[in-house]
């Protein structure tokens, strides 16, 4: 779990930037889309050793207001 804190007034844009980020990191193999309230975005980054093993990671977005 990767927790995002956002201490915005619009975060969509910021929420857009963080999954644009992790979807183009060269160790993604995965971007699924955001389950159906938004509230996680799911991953899958390898690891760069010989016998490579995946990581899921979900990041969640968490508005403070």
């Amino acid at each position: 779990m990767l927790p995002l804190f956002i201490y915005a007034a619009q975060p969509a844009p910021i929420v857009e930037k963080a999954t644009q980020l992790l979807a183009n990191h060269p160790r993604c193999v995965s971007a699924a889309v955001p389950d159906h309230d938004g509230r996680q975005y799911s991953f899958v980054l390898r690891s760069p050793s010989p016998t490579p093993w995946d990581v899921e990671v979900a990041l969640i977005p968490f508005v403070i207001n």
